[in-house]
């Protein structure tokens, strides 16, 4: 995959669909950063059945997503709740010249904003 940060998200939103073998694989190349020659050795196959077992697993996290988009929506809501951080970012400096009763409801809307960012 051409990126480990990919991976990983893919793996993460993904990674309990795949066998438990393809599951270990992944995790000794991606997480334990073992070489193709390294898992081979400690799984007693070949250097090219590890490879053709990352690809074939890499391919299956990529269709997951393809159908399911889940790391794609991710990003987006990850995006979102940034805009509406900075958007709160600016009111807060704003503070000085906001009545109470706004001040009370920013203080909620920022409380909720970090409750909704911890259930994701």
């Amino acid at each position: 995959m051409k990126d480990l940060l990919e991976s990983g998200r893919l793996y993460d939103f993904y990674g309990a669909l795949l066998t438990e073998d393809q599951q270990q694989i992944l995790q000794m190349y991606y997480f334990e950063d073992l070489s193709l020659a390294e898992i081979a050795a400690s799984r007693g196959t070949s250097r090219a059945a590890v490879h053709d077992l990352i690809r074939r697993s890499e391919n299956k996290l990529r269709g997951y997503e393809e159908r399911l988009h889940l790391v794609e929506r991710f990003l987006h809501q990850e995006e979102r709740f940034g805009r509406v951080g900075s958007l709160l970012e600016r009111i807060c400096r704003m503070e000085d010249q906001l009545p109470d009763g706004v001040k009370e409801i920013l203080a909620e809307i920022e409380q909720e904003t970090r409750s909704l960012r911890a259930d994701v």
